[in-house]
């Protein structure tokens, strides 16, 4: 199991679960509406907040697609992986058991 903390709260995401769902986001064809509902599937699991959601393409919110590349600090949010990774890790966001 994958245990994220967040604001005093215990969250568990089933990794299995996870997985499933991306191996089916990523095998779906860019135009099948399967695809974009396994992204709502991941926005859900992840409890991905509005902002989150404009920049994976999921909501159009006119405010949230001004700032959709800009992060809290008004610097640009696309990041490689890695990048993220250790600024989520220095923000105190533990992942355990991966």
């Amino acid at each position: 199991m994958l245990k994220q903390q967040s604001n005093n709260t215990n969250n568990t995401i089933d990794k299995e679960l996870i997985s499933n769902v991306i191996v089916s986001f990523l095998q779906f064809p860019r135009g099948d509406s399967k695809k974009f509902e396994a992204l709502q599937l991941i926005s859900a699991l992840l409890e991905w907040d509005e902002l989150r959601k404009v920049q994976a393409g999921l909501s159009h919110n006119q405010q949230s697609s001004a700032n959709a590349n800009r992060n809290e600090d008004g610097k640009p949010a696309r990041q490689s992986f890695k990048k993220n990774h250790q600024i989520n890790t220095t923000k105190g966001i533990p992942i355990s058991n991966m």
